[in-house]
Protein backbone atom coordinates (compact mmCIF):
# COMPACT_ATOMS: atom_id res chain seq x y z
CA UNK A 1 0.00 0.00 0.00
CA UNK A 2 2.78 2.37 1.25
CA UNK A 3 4.60 1.19 -1.92
CA UNK A 4 1.79 2.19 -4.18
CA UNK A 5 1.27 5.54 -2.47
CA UNK A 6 4.78 6.75 -3.35
CA UNK A 7 4.14 5.58 -6.97
CA UNK A 8 1.39 8.20 -7.28
CA UNK A 9 2.93 11.05 -4.95
CA UNK A 10 5.92 10.52 -7.15
CA UNK A 11 4.94 9.54 -10.72
CA UNK A 12 8.07 8.81 -12.70
CA UNK A 13 8.84 10.13 -15.99
CA UNK A 14 10.92 9.69 -18.72
CA UNK A 15 12.62 12.75 -20.31
CA UNK A 16 15.33 11.05 -22.87
CA UNK A 17 16.90 14.69 -24.18
CA UNK A 18 17.09 15.83 -21.01
CA UNK A 19 19.18 12.55 -19.38
CA UNK A 20 21.56 13.13 -22.26
CA UNK A 21 25.02 14.13 -20.92
CA UNK A 22 25.95 17.85 -21.84
CA UNK A 23 24.27 17.25 -25.19
CA UNK A 24 20.92 17.31 -23.41
CA UNK A 25 21.32 21.18 -22.14
CA UNK A 26 23.05 22.02 -25.53
CA UNK A 27 20.01 21.18 -27.43
CA UNK A 28 17.28 22.75 -24.64
CA UNK A 29 19.48 26.00 -25.32
CA UNK A 30 18.95 26.14 -29.17
CA UNK A 31 15.30 24.24 -29.12
CA UNK A 32 14.81 27.45 -26.89
CA UNK A 33 16.34 30.41 -28.68
CA UNK A 34 14.62 29.15 -32.43
CA UNK A 35 11.54 29.17 -30.33
CA UNK A 36 11.59 32.18 -28.45
CA UNK A 37 13.37 34.56 -31.13
CA UNK A 38 12.37 32.90 -34.16
CA UNK A 39 8.87 31.39 -33.72
CA UNK A 40 7.42 33.90 -30.87
CA UNK A 41 9.42 36.96 -32.50
CA UNK A 42 8.25 36.22 -36.13
CA UNK A 43 4.45 36.28 -34.51
CA UNK A 44 5.56 39.57 -32.93
CA UNK A 45 6.68 40.67 -36.08
CA UNK A 46 3.41 39.84 -38.26
CA UNK A 47 1.71 42.02 -35.40
CA UNK A 48 3.92 45.11 -36.25
CA UNK A 49 3.19 44.12 -39.76
CA UNK A 50 -0.60 44.39 -39.31
CA UNK A 51 -0.37 47.98 -37.58
CA UNK A 52 1.65 49.36 -40.41
CA UNK A 53 4.50 49.99 -37.97
CA UNK A 54 7.58 49.16 -36.20
CA UNK A 55 5.90 49.31 -32.60
CA UNK A 56 8.10 46.43 -31.00
CA UNK A 57 5.82 43.80 -31.35
CA UNK A 58 8.66 41.84 -31.99
CA UNK A 59 10.74 41.75 -29.11
CA UNK A 60 7.58 41.95 -26.96
CA UNK A 61 6.60 38.71 -28.72
CA UNK A 62 10.31 37.20 -27.92
CA UNK A 63 10.44 38.40 -24.27
CA UNK A 64 6.67 36.37 -24.18
CA UNK A 65 8.03 33.69 -25.61
CA UNK A 66 11.30 33.52 -23.01
CA UNK A 67 8.75 33.17 -20.01
CA UNK A 68 5.78 30.95 -21.61
CA UNK A 69 8.98 28.47 -22.33
CA UNK A 70 10.19 28.71 -18.73
CA UNK A 71 6.71 28.14 -17.50
CA UNK A 72 6.39 25.30 -20.25
CA UNK A 73 9.34 23.38 -18.65
CA UNK A 74 8.66 24.03 -15.39
CA UNK A 75 5.21 22.23 -16.16
CA UNK A 76 7.16 19.42 -18.03
CA UNK A 77 9.25 18.74 -15.31
CA UNK A 78 6.41 19.50 -12.40
CA UNK A 79 6.99 16.41 -10.68
CA UNK A 80 10.84 17.35 -10.01
CA UNK A 81 11.49 20.46 -10.53
CA UNK A 82 10.27 24.07 -8.59
CA UNK A 83 10.65 26.33 -10.92
CA UNK A 84 13.30 29.11 -11.83
CA UNK A 85 12.27 31.76 -9.23
CA UNK A 86 13.51 31.22 -5.48
CA UNK A 87 14.10 33.56 -2.61
CA UNK A 88 17.88 35.22 -2.84
CA UNK A 89 19.85 34.76 0.62
CA UNK A 90 21.36 38.42 0.49
CA UNK A 91 22.09 37.51 3.99
CA UNK A 92 25.44 35.97 2.35
CA UNK A 93 27.50 38.05 2.03
CA UNK A 94 30.09 37.13 -0.61
CA UNK A 95 27.10 36.71 -3.47
CA UNK A 96 25.86 40.20 -2.32
CA UNK A 97 29.77 41.42 -2.37
CA UNK A 98 29.77 40.10 -6.10
CA UNK A 99 26.20 41.05 -7.48
CA UNK A 100 27.44 44.53 -6.23
CA UNK A 101 30.94 44.59 -7.66
CA UNK A 102 29.16 43.01 -10.96
CA UNK A 103 27.16 45.96 -11.38
CA UNK A 104 30.34 48.72 -10.59
CA UNK A 105 31.84 47.12 -12.58
CA UNK A 106 30.15 46.97 -15.64
CA UNK A 107 28.71 50.52 -14.51
CA UNK A 108 32.80 51.47 -15.25
CA UNK A 109 33.50 49.50 -18.20
CA UNK A 110 30.45 50.93 -19.82
CA UNK A 111 30.84 54.78 -19.11
CA UNK A 112 34.85 54.60 -19.52
CA UNK A 113 34.49 52.63 -22.44
CA UNK A 114 32.15 55.58 -23.92
CA UNK A 115 34.00 58.58 -23.07
CA UNK A 116 32.32 59.85 -20.23
CA UNK A 117 28.54 59.86 -18.72
CA UNK A 118 27.90 62.63 -21.05
CA UNK A 119 28.18 60.51 -23.81
CA UNK A 120 25.22 58.87 -22.75
CA UNK A 121 21.47 59.55 -24.78
CA UNK A 122 18.23 57.72 -23.34
CA UNK A 123 17.66 55.69 -26.79
CA UNK A 124 14.13 55.06 -28.20
CA UNK A 125 11.15 52.72 -26.99
CA UNK A 126 12.17 50.38 -29.56
CA UNK A 127 16.03 50.27 -29.01
CA UNK A 128 15.05 49.94 -25.20
CA UNK A 129 13.21 46.80 -26.46
CA UNK A 130 14.94 45.00 -28.23
CA UNK A 131 18.05 45.40 -25.57
CA UNK A 132 15.21 43.64 -23.00
CA UNK A 133 14.60 41.18 -25.32
CA UNK A 134 18.14 40.03 -25.73
CA UNK A 135 18.88 40.03 -22.14
CA UNK A 136 14.91 38.42 -21.19
CA UNK A 137 15.69 35.70 -23.82
CA UNK A 138 19.51 34.65 -23.92
CA UNK A 139 18.82 34.10 -19.90
CA UNK A 140 16.44 32.48 -20.07
CA UNK A 141 17.42 29.89 -22.67
CA UNK A 142 21.28 30.05 -22.51
CA UNK A 143 21.15 30.00 -18.63
CA UNK A 144 17.83 28.99 -16.90
CA UNK A 145 16.83 25.96 -18.97
CA UNK A 146 20.53 24.31 -19.53
CA UNK A 147 21.72 24.82 -16.29
CA UNK A 148 18.58 23.35 -14.52
CA UNK A 149 18.66 20.07 -17.25
CA UNK A 150 22.69 20.22 -16.47
CA UNK A 151 22.04 20.22 -12.72
CA UNK A 152 18.79 17.65 -12.83
CA UNK A 153 21.92 14.96 -13.26
CA UNK A 154 23.03 16.15 -9.59
CA UNK A 155 24.80 18.60 -7.77
CA UNK A 156 28.53 17.36 -7.26
CA UNK A 157 31.17 19.35 -8.62
CA UNK A 158 31.52 17.83 -12.13
CA UNK A 159 27.82 18.65 -13.13
CA UNK A 160 28.40 21.85 -11.49
CA UNK A 161 31.33 22.79 -13.87
CA UNK A 162 29.72 21.53 -16.83
CA UNK A 163 26.33 23.42 -16.30
CA UNK A 164 28.59 26.52 -16.12
CA UNK A 165 30.44 25.53 -19.47
CA UNK A 166 27.76 24.29 -21.50
CA UNK A 167 26.24 28.14 -20.73
CA UNK A 168 29.35 30.12 -21.01
CA UNK A 169 30.84 29.03 -24.14
CA UNK A 170 27.92 28.95 -26.04
CA UNK A 171 26.82 32.37 -24.74
CA UNK A 172 29.91 33.92 -26.22
CA UNK A 173 30.13 32.10 -29.54
CA UNK A 174 26.66 33.51 -30.55
CA UNK A 175 28.24 36.57 -29.95
CA UNK A 176 29.89 35.82 -33.47
CA UNK A 177 27.11 36.20 -35.34
CA UNK A 178 27.52 40.31 -34.66
CA UNK A 179 30.13 40.33 -37.46
CA UNK A 180 27.10 39.68 -39.96
CA UNK A 181 24.94 42.20 -38.33
CA UNK A 182 26.85 45.00 -37.05
CA UNK A 183 30.09 46.52 -39.23
CA UNK A 184 32.35 45.69 -37.14
CA UNK A 185 36.08 44.20 -37.74
CA UNK A 186 37.54 40.51 -37.00
CA UNK A 187 39.23 41.64 -33.71
CA UNK A 188 36.35 43.84 -32.87
CA UNK A 189 33.77 40.78 -32.41
CA UNK A 190 36.72 38.35 -31.40
CA UNK A 191 37.18 40.42 -28.49
CA UNK A 192 33.45 40.63 -27.96
CA UNK A 193 32.79 36.61 -28.07
CA UNK A 194 35.84 36.46 -25.45
CA UNK A 195 34.13 39.20 -23.26
CA UNK A 196 30.58 37.56 -23.77
CA UNK A 197 32.14 33.99 -22.58
CA UNK A 198 33.36 35.62 -19.41
CA UNK A 199 30.44 37.43 -18.26
CA UNK A 200 28.38 33.84 -19.09
CA UNK A 201 30.55 32.35 -16.57
CA UNK A 202 30.03 35.33 -14.27
CA UNK A 203 25.86 35.13 -14.75
CA UNK A 204 25.97 31.01 -14.92
CA UNK A 205 27.42 31.13 -11.17
CA UNK A 206 25.20 33.73 -10.25
CA UNK A 207 22.26 31.56 -11.40
CA UNK A 208 23.71 28.78 -9.98
CA UNK A 209 24.60 30.33 -6.65
CA UNK A 210 21.01 31.82 -6.40
CA UNK A 211 18.96 29.67 -8.45
CA UNK A 212 17.12 32.62 -9.25
CA UNK A 213 16.98 33.55 -13.01
CA UNK A 214 15.80 37.22 -12.27
CA UNK A 215 18.81 38.39 -10.71
CA UNK A 216 21.12 37.42 -13.94
CA UNK A 217 17.81 38.63 -16.33
CA UNK A 218 18.39 42.43 -14.74
CA UNK A 219 22.09 42.43 -14.67
CA UNK A 220 22.02 41.60 -18.16
CA UNK A 221 19.26 44.13 -19.13
CA UNK A 222 21.49 46.59 -17.60
CA UNK A 223 24.38 45.50 -18.97
CA UNK A 224 22.53 45.67 -22.17
CA UNK A 225 20.64 48.59 -22.27
CA UNK A 226 23.97 50.81 -20.93
CA UNK A 227 25.02 49.76 -24.54
CA UNK A 228 21.99 51.11 -25.81
CA UNK A 229 22.65 54.59 -24.25
CA UNK A 230 25.79 54.71 -25.80
CA UNK A 231 24.74 53.39 -29.32
CA UNK A 232 21.95 56.39 -29.09
CA UNK A 233 24.70 59.03 -28.79
CA UNK A 234 26.25 57.93 -31.31
CA UNK A 235 24.27 57.58 -33.88
CA UNK A 236 22.59 60.97 -32.64
CA UNK A 237 26.40 62.68 -32.78
CA UNK A 238 27.12 60.90 -36.13
CA UNK A 239 29.83 59.26 -34.67
CA UNK A 240 29.80 55.55 -35.10
CA UNK A 241 32.19 55.03 -38.27
CA UNK A 242 31.34 51.80 -40.16
CA UNK A 243 34.36 49.04 -39.90
CA UNK A 244 35.13 50.03 -36.37
CA UNK A 245 38.21 48.86 -34.82
CA UNK A 246 39.34 48.26 -31.72
CA UNK A 247 42.08 51.13 -29.99
CA UNK A 248 44.34 50.32 -27.89
CA UNK A 249 42.80 51.66 -24.68
CA UNK A 250 39.52 50.09 -25.43
CA UNK A 251 41.47 46.69 -25.98
CA UNK A 252 43.15 47.16 -22.36
CA UNK A 253 39.82 48.23 -21.08
CA UNK A 254 38.01 45.06 -22.79
CA UNK A 255 40.65 42.74 -21.33
CA UNK A 256 40.10 43.80 -17.95
CA UNK A 257 36.37 43.56 -18.15
CA UNK A 258 36.52 40.19 -19.38
CA UNK A 259 38.91 38.99 -16.67
CA UNK A 260 36.95 40.73 -13.52
CA UNK A 261 33.90 38.86 -14.64
CA UNK A 262 35.72 35.53 -14.75
CA UNK A 263 37.28 35.92 -11.90
CA UNK A 264 33.72 37.17 -9.92
CA UNK A 265 32.53 33.88 -12.23
CA UNK A 266 35.05 31.66 -10.79
CA UNK A 267 34.90 33.17 -6.97
CA UNK A 268 31.04 32.25 -7.08
CA UNK A 269 31.35 28.65 -7.70
CA UNK A 270 34.86 27.35 -6.59
CA UNK A 271 35.08 26.89 -3.43
CA UNK A 272 31.44 27.40 -2.63
CA UNK A 273 29.93 23.72 -4.31
CA UNK A 274 28.67 22.69 -0.90
CA UNK A 275 26.49 26.01 -1.30
CA UNK A 276 25.57 25.44 -4.91
CA UNK A 277 24.01 21.79 -3.71
CA UNK A 278 21.81 22.78 -1.24
CA UNK A 279 20.02 25.29 -4.09
CA UNK A 280 20.53 22.53 -6.48
CA UNK A 281 18.76 20.04 -3.95
CA UNK A 282 16.24 22.11 -2.93
CA UNK A 283 15.42 23.17 -7.25
CA UNK A 284 15.53 19.35 -7.77
CA UNK A 285 13.21 16.92 -5.96
CA UNK A 286 15.33 14.53 -6.93
CA UNK A 287 18.24 13.55 -9.17
CA UNK A 288 19.62 11.07 -11.67
CA UNK A 289 21.95 8.19 -11.13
Amino acid sequence: MNENTNKVASPERKHPVASLYIVGPVIFMVAGLVLSYVVFGFFGHCIDNLMGGQYGFSDIGSIAGAFVLMAAFTYWFKAEFRGFYRKVEFQDRQLLTILIMALIIDLLYTVIGAGGITHFKIPAIAAILSELAAGICEEATMRAMPISVAMRRGSEKKNIIIAAVVSAVPFGLIHFLNIFTVDRDLLYTLVQVLIAVAVGCLYAGIYLRTGNILVTMILHAFHDLMGACIRAYELSAASEQAGRVLDQMEVYLAAFYGVACLVLGILLIVGHEKKIKEVWDERWSRTLE
